[in-house]
């Protein structure tokens, strides 16, 4: 998946604040885009004012499986976000992502 596919829609000012000033003069508004991946996994891209990198105009990225609640820590992350993440990055991040548990879902496959 690219970077220029992932459709990001406005997040709620109420909850997520109104549009803000990075530290390069850019006003940036709260926003969202979210990724389901063939693997089984959603990928949440987000910029607002209280995610990390945020001031700097970048974005954070946090993962959940399908319909799930809960975020699931990535072992290259070592968490369940990272943020800091410029377009570049989130589009590596998602490629990685989309070969997440690849190897896993060959194994059980040939067990069942």
């Amino acid at each position: 998946m690219k970077f220029d596919d992932l459709e990001f829609k406005l997040m709620d000012i109420d909850i997520y604040g109104k549009s803000y000033k990075c530290e390069s003069g850019m006003v940036s508004t709260p926003c969202q885009a979210i990724a389901i991946l063939p693997n089984g996994l959603e990928v949440s891209v987000v910029r607002h004012g209280g995610s990390y990198g945020h001031e700097k105009g970048l974005f954070e990225m946090g993962v959940f499986h399908v319909g799930g609640d809960d975020m699931m820590e990535v072992d290259t992350w070592n968490d369940s976000v990272k943020g800091w993440l410029t377009p570049k990055d989130v589009q590596k991040e998602l490629e990685y992502l989309e070969n997440y548990f690849k190897g896993e879902k060959n194994i059980k496959k040939s067990l069942d």
